[in-house]
Order: structure tokens, then sequence, then C-alpha cells
């Protein structure tokens, strides 16, 4: 629907025109080469007015009064069947086609005129068709005062995820009527939203969240094509409150210390998260992930990214901070003695102790030439949580040597 036509598919009064009487005479049909036989039931109402041939079909418009945009037709149909509903379309030169359809049901005379069954304030000729007969066409002459559509003014809201909120509010629109609003700023001009607000009895109303933006460096809004002021983001005289809330806790044993368990609330419902994983080793992070909220804003993973290096760990999400967490030592024990020679160097004798009964552990083999380790491998657990290998693994390079078990650390030897 085009911005300059009306959008509120209401339908006005139908008023009737006129009751046509029709007077016929011999005279009156001169030089038709027939006579014609006058009405034998002549009209005696004094207040009955000639109206056209009967039968003979008419439309007619002329300019209404100011409409919000442009003006409404004034639209005069006659000489249609009685009591019947004729379709009529709107058209101007902008859209020739029709911009409105409806319907306007004639009396019992034929006849019906509206003046509030549709406006345009586009193109330089107006007409209507009904039942498929054209009306004249007609060029809207310019009132010298224009109807005030309405005041429309922008003020900078709160902090929002992005930038700030756009606080709007429409005053001097028609009376309980929707109003379209669209949300603009310098980064995207033709608009990044559009919504519609009602108004009250007195034709005002206001959002104090209509949408927000922190790009470009104008915001306004447009309201039914009324331009608001602009305004530029002073900024915020205290820190706005963050975007979400995201927190970490210490997970299951991994392979290398322990999984960061990830919990994040308070972030915009059903979008994606960045993520980044971080520690005391590599405070810029060693992994980057999204996370998709729900519709209340939330997501959790068990098993975001693990670590077993440094002292504290943490995350960022959208970049906002976690707290900080430093490992508790797993139950479990490993311990690590020198073996028999090996084809290269020396065999690794693992034994465990305390770790859950029956269960696997994951075993990591390392030593000062791969520190990140260079064999992993499965123990499991008898019935009192203990388990050894006299051959687990093999190293030549001189240094240190030592295993992790699902994160534990055993003890370093050297050879």
């Amino acid at each position: 629907m085009s911005p300059g036509r009306d959008r509120i598919l209401s339908r006005g009064s139908v008023v009737a025109c006129c009751l046509a009487a029709v007077l016929l005479s011999p005279l009156a049909l001169g030089g038709c080469g027939k006579d014609r036989i006058p009405d034998p039931k002549p009209m005696t109402s004094p207040t009955a007015s000639v109206g056209p041939n009967p039968g003979a079909i008419a439309t007619r418009l002329e300019q209404g009064p100011a409409a919000e945009q442009g003006y409404w037709y004034d639209i005069r149909l006659s000489g249609f069947p009685p009591s019947s509903d004729i379709t009529v379309v709107c058209r101007d030169s902008i859209t020739p086609d029709g911009f409105k359809t409806a319907t306007l049901t004639v009396n019992d005379t034929g006849a019906a005129e509206s003046k509030s069954f549709c406006y345009s304030g586009e193109g330089e000729e107006h007409w209507f068709t009904a039942d498929g007969h054209d009306s004249n066409r007609v060029r809207w002459a310019a009132r010298s005062v224009p109807l005030q559509a309405g005041n429309v003014s922008v003020v900078q809201g709160s902090a929002a995820a992005f930038g700030y909120w756009y606080s709007v509010t429409l005053r001097g629109f028609t009376a309980n009527t929707d109003v379209t609003v669209v949300c603009r700023d310098s980064a995207d001009p033709g608009g990044f939203k559009t919504l519609t607000l009602h108004t009250d009895g007195g034709g005002a109303a206001s959002n104090q969240r209509a949408c927000y933006s922190g790009d470009g460096a104008e915001h306004w809004v447009t309201a039914n094509n009324v331009t608001s002021n602009r305004v530029r983001w002073a900024k915020a005289k205290t820190s706005p409150q963050p975007a979400g809330n995201v927190r970490v806790s210490q997970g299951t044993a991994a392979a290398s210390g322990y999984w960061y368990v990830v919990t994040l609330s308070r972030f915009a419902r059903k979008t994606q998260v960045t993520v980044v994983c971080r520690d005391s080793a590599d405070p810029g992070g060693f992994k980057t992930f999204t996370m998709r909220t729900d519709s209340s804003g939330a997501a959790s993973t068990k098993q975001a990214c693990y670590s077993g290096e440094g002292a504290e760990h943490w995350v960022t999400a959208n970049n906002v901070t976690s707290n900080r967490v430093r490992w508790t030592k797993s139950a479990g024990q490993a311990n690590l003695t020198k073996g028999a020679a090996a084809p290269a160097g020396y065999w690794y004798v693992v034994a465990l102790s305390r770790f859950p009964a029956n269960s696997q552990v994951t075993v990591v083999c390392r030593d000062s030439a791969d520190t990140g380790g260079f064999k992993t491998f499965t123990m499991r657990t008898d019935s009192s949580g203990a388990a050894s290998t006299r051959q687990a693994c093999y190293s030549g390079d001189a240094g240190e040597h030592w295993v992790t078990a699902n994160g534990s650390l055993s003890n370093r030897v050297t050879w």
C-alpha cells in the first residue's frame, strides 16, 4: 500500500443523493422520430428534484475534504440497480490499476455517495470505477492551509543491547487509529524497523522502547510519513548495564584439566552469542564458539571447552566477562615411576588410586618435549577405584616425564 494513501479500510456512511423524478412528454423528446407516452404517475412531492435519465448510469468524482495525505474522494453514483452492492475501485496516476477496492450499497433509487471511502495524496489525476464504469478525472486544488497530519518526536532512551532505545511520542494524529512508525538512522535512512502505535482519544501515543540503534550519527523516525526531529546519542553518564550475564563453573575432568560449564542469562532472546574461553596461560582466548539463547535469553553447556593450564579460568560472551574459577583437584591420584627400557627411553609405569570405582579414566602421557601430550589412552578402575599399567607409553626425550589422569597431574620423573 502506498504511504500517500489511506491504510485504514474504514467505510464512511453512504449518503443517499436525491430522489429522482422523471417527467416525460412528447415535446421533451421532439426530433427523436417517435412519440413517447408520459408517465401515468407524475410526482407530486414538492421536494422531488429532476435526476438523470432512467437507466443512465452516472459516476462522478469531486475533491473531498483534506485527509491525512491529500484529499478524500467525494464519490457520487446514480442510475445503478436499486439496493445493490457496487464494487468501487479508487485510482490515481501513480496507481492506475487501483489502490483500494470495496463496495458501496446504493439506495432504492440506485444512488449513493461517500466522502470517506478512500483518499490519495499522490499523482496528478484521481478517479474511480464503479462496476467498471469510469468516473471523471480530478486534479486536486491545493488548500491555502494544509491539514497537519500530526507531530512526532524522538528522544534518547535507556541503553539497549546495542546503542540506545528510541523513545517515540505522537501528538495531533487522528484519534483511535493505527499510525505506522518507521525507525531510521544515518546508517540505514530507508528504515530498519517498522511498527504501529495506536493513538488514544486525543490522537496521542508513545513508546519508550520503539526500537534501538547503535549505528550512524543521527537517529529519527517517520510516523505516517511525518518526519521527527533527529537525535545524536549522548554518551551515558554511567556505564550501561551489560547486555547479559555469564557464569563459569568447574565441570568434569577432561583430557587436560576440567571442562568449562558455561551458563548465559539475560541476553537477547533467540540470538547467537559469541563465547571465548580464556585462562591465565592464554588470556586472549584459546577457543571461540557460539551459543544460541532460548526464548528467555538463556543458554548453557557443560562441555564448552577445557583447560589444564593456568591458575584462573573464565569466558567472555559478546564481550561480557564471566567470573573467574580456580580448579579444585580431583579426588583421584596418579603416580608415575620409571619403567623398563623401551624402544626409545623408558616405559611409563602408571598407578591410579582413589578414582570412582569401575570407571574409565583418561590418561595423557606428557614430557618436557611435548607438554601437550603425545599419547592418550584409557584405564578402567577396579572396585576400589585403582588401576595400573607398566607399559602405558614410553619416551626417549631427556627431561621431565609425567601424566594426567582425568585432569589430575601426576608427579614428575626425570630420566
